[in-house]
């Protein structure tokens, strides 16, 4: 097993990988709130590539709260849109007609 270091290396993360962590993590700091939808309605958690390393922990926070974990999927079904892609469809038909 390569572990979490050998996968980051692959993805780019070490030298000069930091650099880019970093500014990809400006960019996410200064990204229009409706860029964040998820995140901004409680339904998910942002972890910005320079913090990548407290994944884990995070995880294993969230799979031992129950409560935090309902929370989030309430949210998640708050911003859920079932007939998306029929509402897409229909869209794109009214625009070829």
């Amino acid at each position: 097993m390569r572990g979490f270091a050998g996968e980051a290396a692959e993805a780019g993360v070490g030298v000069g990988g930091a650099e880019r962590a970093v500014e990809r993590d400006r960019q996410l700091r200064e990204a229009a709130d409706g860029e964040r939808p998820f995140e901004l309605a409680g339904g998910a958690v942002l972890i910005p590539e320079s913090e990548v390393g407290r994944a884990p922990e995070l995880i294993r926070s969230l799979l031992d709260d129950p409560r935090r974990l309902a929370q989030m999927s309430d949210a998640m079904l708050r911003l859920a849109r079932p007939a998306a892609a029929d509402e897409i469809a229909e869209e794109l038909i009214a625009l070829a007609a």
